[in-house]
C-alpha cells in the first residue's frame, strides 16, 4: 500500500489522461476501498502477466511548434497520452526495481548499467552532454576540458 501512496503522491496531478480519462486528481481522491481494490489488481496484474488492453493504447497528439505554422507535418511534435494507471503502475514497477540496486550501490551514478562507467544509460535528472562529451574531450562543446 505504501507503494501506490508513493507513487500517486509523485504523480504529476497536471498529467492529461489517456484514452480512459482518469486523472491522477480523481485516482488520489479515490477512497481508501477502491484503493486496496486497485492495488488488489494491479498485484493480480503483475504475478499473472496479464495487463489491461487500455494500458497498451494510447492518444497521439500533434502539438504545433511555437512560431512555426500547424499546416506543416514538420512543425508538429506529437505527444503520446497513455493511461494514468498504467503511468501509477510503471512508477511503482520503477521504484521496486531500481530502489534495491541504489541501496546496494551496484549502480553507478552515472550510469543505470552496472559496471560500465564508459556506457552511458538511463539515469534520472541528467542531461545528455554528459554522456556525449565524455566521447571526445576536445570537442567544442566540451570546452576541449572534458565535461562540465
Amino acid at each position: 500500500m505504501t507503494e501506490l501512496h508513493a507513487a500517486l503522491a509523485s504523480a504529476n496531478p497536471r498529467s492529461a489522461p489517456g484514452l480512459n480519462n482518469v486523472t491522477v486528481v480523481e485516482l488520489r481522491n479515490h477512497p481508501e476501498s477502491s484503493v486496496h481494490l486497485r492495488l488488489d489488481g494491479i498485484n493480480r496484474d503483475w504475478m499473472t502477466g496479464t495487463f489491461p488492453g487500455a494500458w497498451r493504447d494510447s492518444l497521439v497528439k500533434p502539438i504545433p511548434k511555437l512560431g512555426k505554422p500547424p499546416n506543416d507535418l514538420a512543425n508538429l511534435r506529437h505527444i503520446s497520452l497513455t493511461s494514468n494507471l498504467c503511468k501509477l503502475f510503471q512508477r511503482m514497477v520503477l521504484e521496486r526495481f531500481s530502489w534495491p540496486l541504489k541501496k546496494t550501490a551496484v549502480l553507478l551514478a552515472s550510469s543505470w548499467l552496472p559496471a560500465r562507467p564508459t556506457h552511458p544509460g538511463y539515469s534520472p535528472h541528467s542531461a545528455s552532454p554528459g554522456p556525449q562529451c565524455s566521447l571526445s574531450s576536445t570537442d567544442t562543446n566540451c570546452g576541449g576540458g572534458g565535461c562540465p
